[in-house]
């Protein structure tokens, strides 16, 4: 090459690779924004969030809540969905379950607490369908306290007590790491290495949180343990070389990336993504060289300040090198504001309104839960840190830690938090995450068919036939390797029992195989304790004094009356299926020993016959020129319940009985499709318990649960019922209010015969998906009418 072909090379090839380096990188991040929004599409993140009307309960009180289901940027989902609430004790077992819907978004509904419950710390857990793709850690979970008598403490496992977080999510060996420590308030830590030197030493805050600066060195441990010696937590392990992360959040905010000095991403790219609302706003490029081996990039204000945002550190391969949840803006670009008036007197009219505002002081449209409670009931504790809030869903984490005053304790706070529904891997290469539940709102019941002597899977396209006992309606599924899936397309409400009963080439299998249930069950990644302390409850006084009244009134109340009883236990089944064609009344007959005997002799349309040693009962129907029998066993009904077990029905006792009737009729039969094809026997005992005795295949089922609305007191129009004590710990609760941009919301309720401050508290969101919360203070004062 000549002289001048070499100064030319030297002069164009350096522009050249830089070019071509800004168009891979220019390619890349416009290829993974393209992907990710692809993703976004076919798999969008979800979220479900719920307020509740107070803050504490006893054994028999009923949760009011109000739901939110929001895709990740709080934008409402549209459609029609169900949910599953699930009421969890500190071992992991599930103590009570109700299925609710939400349409558009919204729904309201409560769950009514068994009154022989435990006092303790429960969670409330609730998910769709959909969210079960993705893990339990983004189902929406909130502890609820029960009381009986005193407060209750909760207690995590020793080794739950103090966990350490590096910012970036990794220890970084040679590089000024901040370290945070989240654990019991207010406790003194000391640092030290695997050699037992001192390092640092940290305090966590009244919300249970610290940070401190470290710089490991590689090939070494280091652990943290309390001043007097107790525990010994381990940090992270630290790793060589990576990237490290700083947050420097206010007006404006920064975040600061740095390497080790033999990094082998000196000179290297890599790639800063930054998702706020499940958009990327902001991509770039990161060159990670010269002495420093450090970089400073500005993080965009988003339209919504206040959401979360999520930095993620890239390399060329979609893998994930640091990352970090942040709130960048602490600017309060929302304010709830009350017209209420100081004071009020006891069971009068009381008003009162609200109105959500923007910064430039305009109303907003917003959609809120409010309630009105009884103050000084909930007020022990309350200084507990909102950041140790137990609800994980996005909405209410910024409900609950946006209020906080320690801004920085909130970001030290999201140090432990991880992204981790957004897979780079994945979204760059096409990958499909593991779909196993639908994006729909019915209710299911899954389940398998095992051999009840060998174990065995049931052939495939076993059909299996189940019924509602309760809601009369039946559907058909087929076996695949054993298992069954039975979608219920109605909608039916509360607790009922389904039957199964099993055909394979028109023939019945429910002698041969079992069917088992397979149960909806959630698995939290943590268990706790909770004990009673010696400090009294203010809320369980009340609630015993006030169940105490409202029991001694109720009594008086009581209307004397007797309700109808329904005539026969079989009597639903037996309309709902047009009535019998024959009905035999066994007293009116002479007592025989079993019940074959009694079909030879008296029971016409039924025969009994034997297949070597298997005992068989055929029902037969006689036209004007012949007579049909059905090819199987009839289905029996004992007691108002279904099954297929001839084997008991032939073992009862005569003598036993009311009465046995019969549907024959082919064209009533129709009605029932496969379950009702070989005829009916409904058997009445005199003690009316055998269903009792029947629970081979059927199997509970919760249906949704109905809404209630709040009962709302009208002391203007129940004036003769003044002498009655009213005595409320939530004065008003309304689930779903719509504010809009035309002026103040106004709400009127009647206060109670408590005296004392009183509490509106509202959560809400507003049209473009802006999550907020208030509260305000006003007094209730003696009524001279009262005194």
């Amino acid at each position: 090459m000549t002289r001048k072909g070499i100064l030319f090379a030297k002069i164009l090839l350096p522009g050249i690779i830089l070019l071509l380096c800004s168009w891979l990188a220019d390619d890349f991040l416009q290829r993974l924004q393209t992907k990710f929004e692809l993703y976004r599409a076919n798999y969008p993140k979800v979220t479900l969030d719920l307020t509740i009307n107070q803050p504490e309960f006893v054994p028999g009180d009923t949760i009011f809540f109000s739901a939110w289901y929001l895709y990740d940027e709080l934008k409402i989902v549209k459609g029609e969905y169900l949910v599953k609430l699930d009421l969890i004790a500190g071992d992991g077992n599930t103590i009570q379950s109700i299925r609710f819907k939400v349409k558009d978004g919204r729904g309201f509904n409560q769950l009514a607490l068994k009154s022989d419950l435990k006092p303790g710390v429960y969670k409330l857990v609730g998910y769709t369908d959909w969210m079960r793709n993705f893990g339990v850690d983004g189902f929406f979970q909130m502890d609820v306290t029960l009381v009986l008598k005193n407060g209750i403490e909760k207690s995590n496992k020793q080794i739950d007590l103090v966990k350490f977080y590096p910012e970036g999510g990794y220890l970084v060996g040679g590089l000024e790491n901040k370290v945070v420590v989240i654990g019991l308030p207010r406790i003194d830590l000391v640092i030290r290495d695997v050699s037992g030197s001192e390092i640092t030493r940290v305090t966590t805050n009244k919300s249970g949180i610290g940070s401190f600066i470290i710089k490991p060195t590689s090939n070494n441990k280091y652990y943290g343990s309390m001043l007097s010696g107790e525990g010994d937590w381990a940090l992270p392990e630290v790793i060589g070389d990576g990237v490290s992360v700083s947050l420097q959040a206010g007006t404006k905010s920064y975040i600061h990336l740095a390497i080790p000095k033999k990094s082998k991403w000196v000179d290297q790219n890599v790639y800063a993504i930054v998702v706020s609302g499940n958009e990327i706003i902001l991509k770039q490029q990161i060159d990670l060289s010269g002495d420093s081996m450090t970089y400073n990039m500005e993080i965009p204000k988003h339209v919504k300040s206040n959401t979360l945002y999520q930095l993620h550190i890239l390399n060329l391969k979609g893998e994930q090198l640091a990352q970090r949840v942040f709130v960048p803006y602490f600017k309060n670009e929302l304010t709830v504001k009350f017209k209420v008036q100081e004071r009020g007197k006891q069971r009068e009219i009381f008003n009162f309104a609200v109105g959500v505002f923007d910064d430039s002081n305009n109303l907003i449209e917003s959609d809120i839960s409010l309630s009105v409670i009884k103050n000084d009931l909930f007020q022990k504790g309350a200084d507990k840190s909102e950041l140790q809030t137990s609800s994980t869903s996005p909405i209410a984490k910024m409900i609950n830690t946006l209020k906080i005053s320690e801004r920085n304790s909130l970001n030290d706070f999201l140090v432990s938090k991880k992204c981790d529904w957004i897979n780079w891997e994945i979204i760059l290469n096409d990958k499909s995450p593991k779909i196993t539940f639908p994006f729909q709102g019915k209710i299911k019941f899954k389940g398998q068919v095992l051999s009840k002597t060998s174990n065995q899977p049931t052939p495939d396209s076993t059909l299996i036939i189940s019924y509602l006992q309760g809601n009369t309606i039946g559907y058909e599924a087929y076996t695949k390797e054993g298992f069954f899936e039975v979608p219920l397309f109605f909608d039916f409400w509360g607790n009922d029992r389904v039957f199964c009963a099993l055909q394979y080439k028109g023939k019945g299998k429910d002698a041969m195989y079992s069917v088992a249930i397979v149960e909806d069950t959630v698995e939290l990644k943590s268990t706790w304790t909770s004990n009673e302390i010696q400090e009294k409850s203010d809320y369980a006084d009340f609630a015993l004094k006030r169940n105490l009244i409202e029991k001694s009134y109720s009594y008086f109340r009581k209307t004397q009356g007797q309700e109808d009883k329904i005539q026969s236990t079989n009597q639903i089944l037996e309309d709902e299926f047009q009535g019998a064609d024959h009905t035999i009344n066994v007293n009116e007959f002479v007592v025989f020993p079993t019940m074959e005997d009694f079909l030879s002799e008296v029971v016409t349309f039924v025969q009994f016959r034997k297949k070597g040693s298997q005992p068989a009962i055929r029902l037969f129907y006689r036209r004007e020129k012949a007579v049909i029998f059905f090819k199987d066993d009839p289905l029996y009904i004992f007691d108002g319940v279904m099954s297929k077990n001839t084997s008991f029905f032939l073992g009862l006792k005569p003598e036993s009985l009311i009465s046995i009737k019969i549907i024959n009729n082919p064209n009533k039969l129709a009605q029932l499709g496969k379950l009702g094809e070989n005829g009916i026997l409904f058997v009445e005992s005199k003690k009316g318990d055998l269903y009792k005795s029947v629970i081979d295949n059927l199997f509970p089922i919760t249906g949704l649960n109905h809404p209630v609305y709040f009962t709302e007191i009208n002391h203007g129009a129940n004036r003769l019922n003044s002498r009655i004590p009213d005595l409320r710990s939530t004065l008003y609760w309304n689930p779903s209010l719509l504010l809009d941009s035309k002026g103040y919301k106004e709400v009127t309720f009647f206060t109670s015969d408590d005296i004392g401050p009183m509490k509106i508290v509202v959560h809400g969101l507003t049209n473009d998906g802006r999550p907020f919360s208030a509260e305000q203070i006003f007094n209730v004062e003696l009524s001279p009418a009262r005194k």
